[in-house]
């Protein structure tokens, strides 16, 4: 579970109704919190690309595993090539220690979650997070 899961589970908890028939990506964990539930395999996906440096940022959690992806955005003229790494969740919760080298096969199938993850982002996407600032005073 994950802080994705946050508006599921307190809509769950406040018995809250929508109208919206959108799917979430998220789901409710609250049996989960109160010891009852197991634990549903799923992948779920953090991504950022709003920066100055104009890189793409993944992070794809599975089960105790996190892989970290840095990449060149479309939109970056000097390539600095791709950053990844692959953490074990123990009972400390720390990413302090990569272990892709000794997990080539999951690196592997989380690395493509991340490229079909990635191939749904829209063709029309907002500008980036500086464009614009210069010469804007503010009223």
């Amino acid at each position: 579970m994950g802080y994705i899961d946050i508006f599921p589970t307190l809509k769950a908890i406040t018995q809250g109704k929508t109208t919206n028939d959108n799917e979430f990506d998220s789901i409710n964990v609250l049996e989960n919190m109160r010891g009852n539930g197991k634990n549903v395999e799923r992948k779920w996906f953090a991504y950022l690309d709003q920066n100055v440096e104009k890189r793409e940022r993944f992070a794809v959690n599975y089960n105790n595993w996190k892989l970290v992806l840095e990449r060149d955005a479309q939109d970056r003229v000097s390539r600095c090539g791709a950053l990844n790494m692959l953490f074990y969740f123990d009972s400390l919760n720390i990413e302090s220690n990569d272990v892709k080298e000794e997990n080539p096969k999951l690196l592997k199938e989380l690395l493509q979650a991340v490229e079909t993850f990635s191939d749904t982002k829209s063709d029309h996407q907002i500008s980036r997070y500086n464009v614009g600032k210069s010469g804007f005073t503010a009223p």
